[in-house]
């Protein structure tokens, strides 16, 4: 730096002190920018680590509820056994409960249906009687008579 005779610098040099506060100043500000750029990743990471973690810890808590119902399971298999075999065989009587009322109803209403067929055509149920039958009663057939409904 060279000065002139009224203490200035020539030829637009800068000082020292101007340029190391302007250094000074812009290292700062990058230093600052990296600083919470850094700050920023790390915090993030760590979040992810904390989440990554949460979940561990729920999947460690559904395995522990897992195995607890598994060791349930296999210290009670006696009563759930009984237990599955009563809601069966509950669930077979109900059904065939069902299924033998259904019976008894249809056979019911068969056999009303075939009281009155029989009442009307019993004189041709007694012709095929009487042709295997004839000889052991021959006066059966008066003894059918057509039913008379009120």
């Amino acid at each position: 730096m060279t000065l002139d005779t009224q203490g200035g610098l020539k030829n637009g040099a800068t000082t020292t002190t101007n340029y190391y506060s302007y250094y000074t100043t812009t290292t700062t500000t990058t230093t600052t920018t990296t600083t919470l750029r850094r700050l920023l990743i790390i915090l993030l990471l760590l979040l992810r680590l904390l989440l990554l973690l949460r979940r561990l810890l729920l999947l460690l808590l559904r395995l522990r509820l897992l195995l607890l119902l598994l060791l349930l399971l296999l210290l009670q298999q006696q009563q759930l056994n009984d237990y599955y075999y009563y809601y069966y065989y509950y669930y077979y009587y109900y059904y065939y409960y069902y299924y033998y009322y259904y019976y008894y109803y249809y056979y019911y209403y068969y056999y009303y249906d075939n009281y009155y067929y029989y009442y009307y055509n019993c004189y041709y149920y007694y012709y095929y009687y009487y042709y295997y039958y004839y000889y052991y009663d021959l006066l059966h057939h008066r003894q059918c008579h057509r039913r008379h409904d009120n």
